[in-house]
């Protein structure tokens, strides 16, 4: 007789090994279906890029002082190209990055500083490379970005008090939004639940 372990395990491994063949049944239907795109790009040893506001989005040189944002449209030519820095970072991480349809770019992450610390940033680029704002949310940290169509930037993100003698999973405020929107200034505008 087979344990409810064995079974939950058993049953787990079946759907996980459906889904790789779905997901790989479903690249392989992609590229067929877009063997006749030329994108001379190799998209390896970077983040997985995403597709939003109508490009495909690259992130190259993540966790360096000058990551690149780079966006192909879907016939696979490159039709942007912006780098950013934030002063006194020697090392910039991406958690998350998007698109918008007007070409603004919203990226975030964690900026390690000369000086050892660590800050969280949402970069808002202009669609013309020319507009960079920089939000130093601490202590929120937001993991991934959006921007929508009306050109705000929503975020997902956590807001951590950074004690290090408390436990992290304690360290999390619960009253504090999860999700926050900013304008293209980068000027908070409303910060989502208000109460869990």
């Amino acid at each position: 007789m087979l344990t409810k372990a064995f079974k939950w395990c058993l049953l787990t491994s079946l759907i996980s090994a459906s889904i790789i063949v779905t997901s790989q049944q479903v690249v392989a239907s992609a590229l067929r279906s877009t063997a006749n795109v030329p994108l001379h790009y190799d998209l390896g040893n970077k983040m997985v890029p995403n597709w939003s506001g109508g490009a495909l989005v690259v992130v190259e040189g993540e966790s360096t002082p000058t990551p690149l944002v780079r966006s192909f449209d879907a016939t696979g030519h490159q039709i942007s190209l912006a780098s950013f820095s934030i002063p006194g970072a020697r090392l910039i991480t991406v958690h998350g990055f998007s698109r918008g349809a007007d070409g603004t770019l919203a990226i975030c992450g964690d900026a390690f500083h000369t000086d050892g610390r660590v800050a969280p940033y949402l970069a808002i680029l202009s669609a013309n490379g020319e507009d960079l704002q920089i939000v130093r949310p601490f202590p929120y940290h937001p993991h991934r970005a959006v921007v929508a169509s009306d050109g705000t930037v929503w975020t997902l993100g956590i807001e951590d008090s950074e004690d290090p003698k408390i436990p992290f999973a304690n360290r999390i405020n619960p009253i504090a939004g999860a999700i926050r929107r900013f304008d293209k200034s980068g000027k908070l505008l409303e910060s989502l639940p208000k109460r869990l």
